[in-house]
């Protein structure tokens, strides 16, 4: 389903629509929609001799066009002591907590996050649930996840999918 709602797949059927009336209809739509929308970049797409600042700015100024508002999140997320490191140095717990980051760089309306919550300790996985709370308040956020125990804490809405279909919705 993110596939298709990051126009990374074409759907089988049916449309996506973006403020109904958005769609990947010609290149304009399309850069207007990517704008609006960043996806969680996955572990294996870091580039391993950056550091976790050199992320964090790329994707700011890719959605963003600034950076001002990166070290703000540096601190969020007690990345302080490590975020200038290169990549290749890091552990799976602070990859992942800088993917989130970039999330949060990038500081768009709409955001889709597949497992978010991947190789955290239960630390950071607190953490990473306030930052949710904090940022649904202002934007449309989809997450995609395997752990269930916390998604009261920061989700509207529960939606369980089995085969491409949606089976039960859960509100809160």
């Amino acid at each position: 389903m993110f596939n298709v709602m990051a126009n990374f797949v074409k759907p089988d059927s049916g449309h996506v629509f973006f403020d109904g009336k958005y769609t990947y209809r010609n290149e304009k739509e399309e850069l207007h929609i990517h704008r609006m929308l960043a996806t969680f970049p996955e572990q294996k797409d870091l580039f391993e001799e950056l550091s976790g600042v050199d992320h964090m700015k790329l994707y700011a100024n890719m959605w963003k066009g600034s950076t001002k508002h990166v070290p703000t999140i540096i601190e969020r997320l007690h990345m302080g002591h490590y975020v200038k490191r290169k990549v290749q140095t890091y552990s799976l717990g602070m990859r992942q907590r800088l993917c989130f980051a970039m999330m949060m760089a990038a500081d768009t309306p709409i955001m889709l996050m597949d497992e978010v919550m991947n190789g955290l300790d239960v630390e950071n996985v607190a953490l990473i649930s306030e930052c949710l709370m904090e940022m649904k308040q202002d934007k449309l956020i989809f997450v995609a996840s395997h752990l269930l125990a916390n998604l009261d804490l920061y989700a509207d809405r529960v939606l369980f999918l089995k085969d491409g279909k949606f089976v039960h919705e859960q509100k809160f």
